[in-house]
């Protein structure tokens, strides 16, 4: 059995200075029901994925967190397997979640809540103005002059945007929303799918000095459709980078910023030097756009977007105590406004490096996959189409998340998830063979190692190339969620990515979350936000 700590050890260290991860190892989908404050959704399917970014230094101390009774068995096997990739110090929540809640602890619905209760603190702290949906109709059909920034990701952007909108993500406001502005009598209006983004990028806005009148856009998308207006679908309007006198202008601003708040500016040299360091966590985070990381960026740094970073900040770390060192160009503005929110969310060591690496490292990386073995028996997709075709093709379950399953996979394959594996295959009426795949075929490597130690009278097979080689073999591929085996809970479904008739109400379910948080969060002292400006 792996030693475990109690609630109350495990407040204490939270309070401390040290360095801890506390990693919630169920399914998103089930995390999101009920988790910790400050824990991290590491779902054991994916741990071998998502470790070695989330918590890079194997002497960190690691606390498994799961759900109760129900979940023993799931988190002594990834605290095995964390052990096995060599962490030193790996332990047990006792009584999980339910545990942590019955001795007196506060527990919490959603994903990202820190950065989802940090929007909410920030609106009511900073008294962040807002317009409503229809009022902001009324002001572009009045011809008052506007301009409306979407500070969502580009992809989100595209997929669909309030009509008009121009994409400027996150920490891009700051550094390109002066090249967007004719005037300073020029209303501006920020958004994002629901509340967080629009507050936060708003009021960024309005840190760094802007003269002009800046408005959050009263519950994003969400408040538009729920107002009965209808959304822009595949805008291309991108928000240019600025040039060099609207740079100078926000460079200018950013500098007060940094100023006003002592923002630490490290040297290349001294980042290597904390780097070196045995027992401490150093965190590079870029935070400029995916196509500037991919022409180059300094060596071992995660894209970190900074409007992202600060959305979702447990997804790019879990490291509580750690250094962050955010990566910028030397005009630092992006850096700067990331790192001034950060420092408000409580986070005690954040740092700037700024200018381009000596020898930068270029292309986007797919990841590493701590403790990869290939399984050895594999099947090719011209195998398996020619048995699909005989009818004589074995069972196939396919290991991509729901949503991805959703969009394509194989026909009359069936979808499961690699933690519950061995409930999967006693769903399949006589299964003595089964196909693994997922996209790319790793997660099914690491499916069928896991599969045949607790079915060794199971032939395993490995579709080489995941159904991602499949696909582009012009493979024929099918969509929906046909053929699941286990309850789909692996991810959330965010209130945009559910059928029509279900959207209003997960989008009035979602932002009544949200507003309630402030006041949920009175009962959580580890909660550590203050204001800073």
């Amino acid at each position: 059995m792996t030693p475990q700590i109690n609630p109350q050890e495990l407040r204490s260290r939270l309070k401390s200075s040290e360095e801890i991860a506390v990693l919630d190892v169920r399914e998103e989908g089930v995390f999101f029901k009920k988790h910790l404050f400050i824990s991290t959704c590491a779902p054991y399917s994916q741990l071998e994925f998502l470790i070695g970014d989330l918590v890079p230094r194997t002497t960190t101390p690691i606390v498994v967190v799961h759900g109760g009774d129900e979940d023993v068995v799931l988190a002594e096997s990834a605290a095995e397997r964390l052990v096995a990739l060599g962490y030193q110090e790996v332990v047990v929540l006792q009584g999980g979640v339910d545990g942590w809640e019955k001795a007196g602890g506060e527990v919490f619905l959603g994903l990202n809540v820190q950065s989802k209760a940090f929007g909410e603190w920030v609106e009511q702290e900073f008294g962040t103005p807002h317009v409503s949906a229809l009022e902001f109709k009324q002001w572009c059909e009045g011809g008052r002059p506007l301009v409306n920034l979407d500070s969502r990701t580009l992809e989100e952007f595209q997929r669909f945007c309030i009509p008009g909108g121009i994409a400027c993500p996150g920490a891009e406001l700051s550094y390109r929303a002066v090249e967007q502005i004719p005037n300073p009598e020029t209303i501006v209006v920020v958004n994002c799918a629901g509340r967080t983004r629009s507050i936060v990028g708003a009021q960024s806005l309005i840190n760094s000095g802007l003269p002009n009148p800046v408005y959050a856009l009263e519950n994003g998308a969400a408040g538009w459709v729920l107002s009965g207006l209808d959304l822009q679908h595949d805008s291309k309007e991108i928000a240019a980078p600025p040039g060099s006198e609207a740079l100078e202008t926000s460079k200018t601003r950013a500098q007060a910023i940094a100023d006003a708040l002592d923002i630490h500016k490290a040297s290349p040299s001294e980042v290597e030097e904390w780097r070196a360091e045995p027992g401490r966590t150093t965190l590079l985070l870029d935070i400029r756009t995916k196509q500037e990381y991919v022409a180059g960026h300094w060596p071992g740094a995660q894209l970190a977007s900074g409007g992202e970073l600060i959305q979702a900040t447990d997804s790019y770390f879990a490291v509580q105590g750690a250094r962050l060192v955010l990566c910028d160009n030397t005009d630092a503005v992006r850096a700067t406004i990331t790192a001034s929110w950060l420092m408000q969310m409580g986070f005690d060591h954040v740092s700037i490096l700024a200018g381009n690496p000596p020898n930068p490292e270029t292309g986007f990386p797919q990841g590493t996959v701590l403790g990869f073995k290939t399984f050895p028996h594999t099947i090719t997709h011209e195998e398996l189409g020619r048995k699909m075709d005989a009818e004589s093709a074995p069972p196939i379950i396919d290991l991509a998340n729901s949503k991805a399953f959703n969009v394509k996979h194989i026909p009359g394959s069936y979808w499961g998830i690699r933690s519950r594996i061995g409930e999967c295959i006693d769903h399949i009426a006589d299964c003595s063979e089964v196909v693994l795949t997922s996209p790319d075929g790793r997660l099914a490597h690491l499916t069928a190692c896991n599969l045949s130690q607790i079915r060794s009278d199971l032939r395993i097979r490995v579709l080489e190339g995941g159904t991602d080689a499949w696909e582009l073999a012009n493979m024929p591929v099918a969509s929906g969620m046909q053929g699941t085996l286990t309850e789909v809970d692996d991810l959330w479904w965010h209130m945009f990515d559910v059928s029509l008739d279900r959207r209003d109400k997960e989008a009035r379910d979602y932002l009544d979350w949200e507003l309630q948080l402030l006041e949920q969060l009175r009962n959580e002292p580890l909660a550590q936000f203050r204001r800073l400006l």
